[in-house]
């Protein structure tokens, strides 16, 4: 990968460390990107909202795990818009369509 230099004014200097993710539905892939967290422990969790699912990985970009299936019920999105993260480490995720909020522990889902 080349390292890119982004300039934003005279004194801001921006450089890009890593980057990863193509368009598709496998581990890594993303269809619909809007947002991202990094927890205590660093780990990145990104909502793929098209693919109606939650993906964990590693601050070097590797992938860890995946979560969430398409439709209404629990551990399940239509569209995963929003997360955040507690002090605890609860990974929480807000779904655009179905106006909901679910609170997932990390390493675990809820059935």
């Amino acid at each position: 990968m080349t390292n890119t230099n982004i300039t934003n004014g005279p004194s801001d200097s921006y450089n890009i460390v890593t980057q990863w993710g193509t368009k598709g539905n496998g581990e890594g892939q993303f269809s619909g990107l809007n947002d991202v967290i990094v927890t205590t422990d660093n780990s990145i969790f990104v909502p793929d909202y098209e693919n109606h699912r939650i993906q964990k990985f590693l601050p070097d970009g590797q992938f860890v795990s995946k979560w969430g299936s398409e439709g209404t019920g629990n551990s399940q999105f239509l569209h995963p818009h929003g997360l955040d993260v507690d002090a605890e480490g609860n990974v929480y995720v807000t779904d655009a369509e179905l106006l909901d909020i679910q609170k997932f522990t990390i390493g675990e889902t809820k059935d």
